[in-house]
C-alpha cells in the first residue's frame, strides 16, 4: 500500500508512463495489495526466462554490478521463490480479477541478448505512448524505501 500511495503522487503528471517494477513469487497474491481502481487502467509487462538462466544472470550481475539493484541472491532462494509458474494467472485471470484486457498484458521472452530485451521493452513502451497518450515521456519508478526510489527518464 505504501508503494501504491507513493506511485499515485506521480500518476498525476500529464503524458507520463509510470513503471512499477517488482518481482514476486505469486502475482495474484501480490496484486491484491493494490486497490482494484489503481490497477484498472494498468498495463502489465512480465519478463519470462528459465530458472537456470535467471540464476546465471544474477551471478553475473552481482559479480559485475552496474546499479544498486545488482545484488547477490542465492541459487536456493531463486529456485524456491520462483518455483511457481505465474503465466496462467497473468494471461487468463487478470481480466477476471481486475477487468484487465489481454491487450494490456504482455509477456516478454527474456532469453535472448540484452539488446533484444531492451528492444522489446522499448517497443512496448513506444506502442503504449503512441496509442494511449499521443506521445509522451517515459519515467521508470523503482520502489525503494521512502526517499530512495529511483527514476529514469
Amino acid at each position: 500500500q505504501k508503494v501504491e500511495a507513493r506511485a499515485c503522487r506521480y500518476m498525476s503528471f500529464p503524458k507520463k508512463l509510470l513503471l512499477l517494477e517488482f518481482a514476486r513469487d505469486n502475482y495474484q497474491r501480490a496484486l491484491k495489495q493494490f486497490q482494484p481502481a489503481f490497477l484498472h487502467d494498468a498495463y502489465f509487462l512480465f519478463f519470462e526466462a528459465n530458472i537456470d538462466m535467471c540464476v546465471r544472470r544474477v551471478y553475473e550481475r552481482s559479480s559485475n554490478p552496474t546499479s544498486c539493484n545488482d545484488h547477490f541472491i542465492s541459487e536456493q532462494m531463486i529456485r524456491s521463490y520462483y518455483s511457481e509458474d505465474n503465466r496462467p494467472y497473468l494471461t487468463y485471470n487478470l481480466l477476471a480479477d481486475y477487468g484487465i484486457s489481454d491487450k494490456r498484458v504482455r509477456v516478454i521472452n527474456n532469453t535472448g541478448s540484452r539488446k533484444e530485451f531492451k528492444e522489446q521493452i522499448e517497443s512496448f513502451v513506444q506502442n503504449f505512448l503512441d496509442h494511449e497518450h499521443d506521445g509522451g515521456e517515459f519515467i521508470e519508478f523503482q520502489p525503494g524505501r521512502e526517499g530512495e526510489e529511483t527514476y529514469h527518464a
